[in-house]
């Protein structure tokens, strides 16, 4: 995913590959950029270890953890909320976002 494929190629069905294919695969807390290194379509990178600290710092101040287990879930529909969106934006209006991303 975010490989940036064939410039040639339609940019929907560009990240309809890398979001509906690739993404699975991946953490689903993960931000995504079309192209990688660049700018991010799907922003707010939450790591496997910083879902860890907080789990265990929680618990650690008497909260329970399993608050965590939630939000992470209601953040992770979130993104799914996002790809849906993106995926769904007008042709032109997605070529104009990739291009900013870029």
């Amino acid at each position: 995913g975010g490989g940036g494929g064939d410039p040639t190629k339609n940019p929907k069905d560009m990240l309809k590959d890398d979001l509906m294919t690739d993404r699975p695969l991946m953490w689903p807390l993960s931000c995504y950029g079309p192209k990688g290194d660049e700018g991010n379509l799907l922003g707010g990178d939450t790591s496997f270890e910083e879902l860890r600290w907080v789990t265990g710092a929680t618990a650690t101040r008497g909260g329970d953890p399993r608050a965590v287990a939630t939000a992470m879930q209601e953040y992770a529909r979130g993104k799914e909320s996002d790809i849906r969106a993106i995926l769904n934006f007008p042709i032109n209006q997605l070529r104009t976002v990739l291009e900013a991303a870029a």
